[in-house]
């Protein structure tokens, strides 16, 4: 798994395509899912993985940062908890500041922001 973790990350920084990048952040959304689905305990570990590659796919190809904050926030709402706890323990400080300023460029967060009248469910500052 590692190894193949690995080869994809080194792919994606090869890649400029935002097509290939999007296909990318769909099947890790749904990975993700399954696998917080199927097993629970495993939601760090996932949550993790998409993590770091949603920030790699990011850095060469910046076009898919609205589709990596909304593929973010749908991970948000499926564990909250686990996102949480993924923040605070697996990443360092540029990689939250990162990942706060992708999700808040997300149309899924902005939209989540109008609709509950500027009260988030979650506060990305809490995950600091």
């Amino acid at each position: 798994m590692n190894k193949a973790i690995k080869r994809l990350s080194s792919s994606l920084k090869d890649e400029k395509s935002a097509t290939v990048h999007k296909l990318v952040l769909e099947i890790l959304g749904l990975l993700a899912k399954k696998v917080m689905e199927e097993k629970p305990e495993s939601a760090v570990s996932v949550i993790t993985l998409v993590l770091l590659l949603i920030l790699s796919s990011c850095s060469t190809c910046p076009e898919v940062r609205e589709a990596a904050g909304d593929k973010i926030v749908s991970i948000i709402q499926l564990d909250l908890s686990a996102f949480k706890s993924t923040i605070n323990s697996k990443l360092n400080q540029d990689q939250k500041q990162r990942i706060e300023m992708i999700v808040e460029q997300s149309s899924e967060y902005q939209s989540i922001e109008r609709s509950s009248g500027g009260s988030i469910p979650f506060e990305l500052r809490d995950f600091n």
